[in-house]
């Protein structure tokens, strides 16, 4: 059985390998969601293992792999790279378009607890559940050889879903925002929890006790 159908966006060869991006219907978020994947030269002709790139606030599926040159290592290396979308677009939420750190293409990687962004802010289901199978599904990817890492908000959300998800990824990494309660602008506001994620969903959620029970 299909997981999901994909539209090829565009697609390119690089470093023996080809970089391309990918929309599909996602069944987590209730609209179309966009992600990169670089597949190696050895993806050409075995299954690989897979990375998954969480990128960091105003980002998109393509700013990594356009921006990062990792594809030049994961060719080297035989690593499949998988570059998710920072959060759902074209919501039909007026909020969602507000704020630069809170909303489009800033959706922390949790699933939203509280109206209206309950609908669709399901990123952590999405990450950790549905694009895992996609991937599995499309791509020559190893299910049971899967990383994470990612930037800033991409870093604080790899260090969160490796944690809460062991079972999910060999190994995590994060760079960014790991001290979420020191950090500044937005993103204090959403503090008040005990770790990043329980925090990021109480600014959705009700209280702090309901993000903290969205966030285990």
């Amino acid at each position: 059985m299909t997981v999901s159908r994909l539209a090829v966006i565009s697609e390119h060869a690089c470093w023996g390998g080809v970089q391309g991006f990918y929309r599909h219907d996602s069944t987590a978020i209730g609209l179309p969601m966009r992600f990169g994947v670089y597949l190696p030269p050895q993806a050409k002709s075995a299954v690989v293992p897979a990375i998954f790139y969480l990128a960091g606030l105003t980002c998109s599926e393509e700013t990594f792999a356009m921006k990062a040159g990792a594809q030049r290592y994961a060719a080297e290396h035989g690593l499949i790279i998988v570059t998710p979308d920072t959060s759902p677009r074209d919501s039909g939420i007026e909020a969602a378009d507000a704020s630069w750190d809170f909303g489009t293409a800033a959706g922390f990687y949790l699933d939203a607890v509280q109206a209206p962004w309950d609908g669709h802010w399901k990123m952590e289901t999405y990450v950790t559940e549905e694009l895992p199978g996609v991937i599995a599904e499309h791509f020559p990817a190893q299910a049971d050889r899967l990383g994470v890492f990612g930037h800033s908000m991409g870093g604080h959300g790899a260090l969160t879903l490796a944690l809460r998800h062991p079972g999910r990824y060999r190994g995590g990494e994060g760079s960014g925002i790991a001290a979420p309660r020191a950090a500044q602008s937005g993103v204090q506001l959403r503090c008040a929890g005990v770790d990043g994620a329980a925090a990021t969903a109480a600014r959705l959620s009700p209280d702090v006790r309901a993000g903290r029970r969205a966030a285990r």
